[in-house]
């Protein structure tokens, strides 16, 4: 059967274009393909520099934060020697070039540690500090305590008090422990020496 109607070659023919529902779905299927391929890639990166970075990550985390130290109180900024009942405030001097005990002036009441003696420790007093009769002022047991700048302390037990001169050489040598406190002379008085161990 014919249709009265011949073709009118003026007329557009509309067509589906084959293929073109497939060319979409190709690209929506190599779209989703790079984007799995692009996670998959970041997901590796990521591993990777986890792995590399990881000794270096664990090192931060395990720096120790600093902590405040408390300071103690009171603070000790000011050294002092205490024979029994009696502080006095201590200083420091350096012996002298021909190694022998200097003699010292200064503020009376200043106990003068020798810089450097711990075995024993050696103090020395200028001649004002004779104004006490230390055979009568400490008996022995009495406590003889260093307290230092930084806080810490030496104790000691008073022993003895022996009148004269100190035995420079022997105790210069540094061989015994305790202390040993020296009180100078002045005038016509002479010098004592009180040892604590």
């Amino acid at each position: 059967m014919k249709s009265g109607r011949s073709p009118n070659l003026n007329e557009s023919v509309r067509t589906k274009p084959v293929g073109n529902n497939q060319g979409r779905q190709e690209h929506k299927g190599v779209l989703v393909s790079l984007i799995i391929i692009f996670i998959i890639s970041a997901l590796l990166v990521l591993v990777l520099a986890r792995d590399i970075f990881r000794p270096q990550i664990t090192a931060i985390l395990q720096q120790s934060t600093p902590t405040a130290t408390s300071v103690p109180t009171p603070q000790c900024v000011s050294p002092t020697l205490s024979l029994g009942a009696y502080i006095f405030p201590v200083d420091t001097v350096a012996m002298n070039n021909e190694g022998t005990l200097p003699t010292l002036g200064g503020p009376a009441g200043t106990a003068w540690w020798l810089s450097g003696t711990t075995n024993p420790y050696i103090f020395i007093f200028i001649p004002a500090i004779h104004s006490l009769a230390w055979q009568d002022v400490l008996v022995p047991g009495d406590q003889i305590i260093i307290q230092w700048a930084d806080c810490s302390k030496e104790e000691f037990k008073y022993s003895d008090f022996q009148a004269g001169p100190a035995d420079t050489k022997s105790i210069l040598e540094q061989t015994t422990p305790g202390i040993v406190v020296i009180i100078q002379p002045v005038g016509a008085t002479e010098s004592y020496v009180l040892h604590g161990q």
